[in-house]
């Protein structure tokens, strides 16, 4: 039922995109240039664009767009744009699923939803950028990577690892740096948090 909620809210912005008629960004126009040279040209591994300038990043995001172009047999913003709206799709359906997990389905659902209807989950379906895919990636390589981040390593049996970075954030926070504090300083605690003062 969520993942649907997702995918409908994701379908929605991304037919508002497509349907309607903005003028192009130049982010769009190389896009669509990368496009046409990978499947006009065949050049699949170094794409040029409209000025003949080589493509500055990987073709990932040109072999993803250029999959709609040749099953619709032309380009179309929807080809361009398609990338962009399934990545956001995916990172907040790895939201849901990691959230859910973790804090349970409404905390993973509304995280989900904030991620696609926040700034920056609207600026990557709206324009035709690598940004969605990089999100992808990281959040993807953070959820991959475990819990380990949440754990404590058994080297450091005495205190969560984590303790040493809540302290400094805390003592930051206070206006004290952590570094500039005796060893033998007093240490108020907060709940999950550590000021020394």
């Amino acid at each position: 039922m969520a993942a649907s909620l997702i995918l409908t809210a994701v379908s929605a912005l991304f037919l508002a995109r497509v349907t309607s008629h903005p003028p192009l960004a130049r982010h769009d126009e190389r896009v669509g240039a990368y496009v046409l040279d990978a499947v006009q040209n065949g050049n699949w591994v170094v794409q040029k664009d409209y000025t003949g300038e080589i493509a500055a990043k990987p073709p990932f995001l040109t072999w993803c767009a250029a999959v709609p172009t040749l099953l619709a047999g032309r380009i179309t913003p929807a080809a361009i744009y398609l990338p962009a709206a399934a990545s956001l799709c995916a990172t907040a359906l790895v939201l849901l699923g990691a959230g859910g997990k973790r804090f349970g389905w409404r905390a993973g659902f509304c995280a989900a939803i904030a991620y696609v209807v926040s700034p920056a989950g609207y600026t990557q379906l709206a324009t035709a950028r690598y940004d969605g895919l990089l999100a992808l990636m990281v959040i993807l390589a953070q959820v991959g990577h475990g819990s380990g981040w949440l754990r404590p390593p058994a080297r450091w049996p005495k205190a969560p690892w984590h303790s040493f970075w809540d302290r400094r954030a805390c003592s930051r926070s206070c206006g004290n740096g952590a570094a500039a504090r005796p060893p033998h300083s007093e240490a108020i605690t907060w709940p999950g948090c550590w000021c020394f003062c």
